[in-house]
């Protein structure tokens, strides 16, 4: 079974690293989880069906 989310994201936010880039659209994973990255660059995919 698949977690509910990123449990890393706190710790990446003190990693050098700038960017962040997340695919949330396929995984449920709800984008406000992000604002646990405040120091970051989010680039982050969401594909939505329209039909």
């Amino acid at each position: 079974m698949r977690p509910p989310g990123y449990s890393f994201l706190e710790e990446l936010d003190s990693c050098v690293v700038d960017q962040v880039s997340l695919e949330c659209a396929q995984s449920n994973v709800n984008p406000k989880l992000l604002t646990t990255l405040p120091s970051k660059t989010i680039l982050l995919d969401v594909r939505l069906q329209l039909n």
